[in-house]
């Protein structure tokens, strides 16, 4: 049965021999296994067997999506950023803690820095130079570029503090003194916190000038991905 194009043909017959559903080539496999699924569930009831593909598929929910929160001019919509001139070395100021610690998901630059379209990058290096981020639960990454022909180190506080071990993306390191960091070598996406629950400030604080913060992404707590 069948031919060379569609493949074989697919026959479902009851009991008495009539034929209740049939499938030639691909497209016609879902609702003859849907078919077949009935057939076995009326004659044997008490038999159990994986569920249905199409009906789970259906049903699940889809994964949340990672939040990129860009810092380029141009792409920041609050914060001190929105309104930053591009191309030129200047100061961001703040005055109190709650100032750097606003609304979550909006970067809080600190510090000499440069905006530009692509990013911000560092005037200056040391603890007095860095970005705050309030965020929720979900693991944190961060894109980032060295200064040019050379690595730099980000510093990382997380909630004024030095993150654990246990707390700290795959790219993150701790020294001799318990502080985190991650040596930032070339351009690309930086592991820096792993996900654990509840809300937290971050702060990213690079140790030369030229360093470059491209984005932040948040990955939700409930993402089910394996990366970190």
């Amino acid at each position: 049965l069948g031919d060379p194009a569609g493949g074989p043909r697919l026959l479902l017959a009851d009991g008495a021999g009539t034929v209740r559903a049939t499938a030639l080539g691909p497209g016609e496999l879902a609702a003859f296994e849907s078919a077949l699924r009935g057939a076995v569930r009326r004659g044997h009831p008490d038999v159990a067997f994986p569920a249905d593909p199409a009906r789970a598929g259906a049903s699940a929910a889809p994964a949340p999506a990672p939040r990129t929160i860009h810092l380029g001019i141009g792409r920041v919509a609050e914060g001190p950023l929105a309104n930053a001139a591009p191309g030129s070395l200047q100061p961001f100021t703040a005055q109190f803690r709650f100032q750097i610690e606003g609304k979550e998901g909006v970067p809080y630059p600190v510090g000499w820095w440069t905006p530009s379209a692509e990013g911000i990058a560092a005037g200056r290096g040391g603890a007095e130079t860095f970005v705050a981020l309030r965020y929720d639960a979900g693991a944190l990454w961060a894109v980032m570029s060295p200064p040019r022909d050379q690595p730099a180190r980000v510093w990382i506080l997380r909630d004024e503090q030095w993150p654990a071990r246990e707390t700290l993306g795959d790219d993150a390191r701790q020294d001799s003194r318990g502080a985190a960091y991650v040596d930032v070598t070339e351009p690309r996406l930086y592991a820096i916190a792993r996900a654990t629950p509840g809300q937290h400030v971050v702060k990213l604080s690079p140790d030369a000038r030229g360093l470059t913060i491209h984005a932040l992404v948040l990955e939700p707590l409930d993402a089910g991905r394996s990366r970190r």
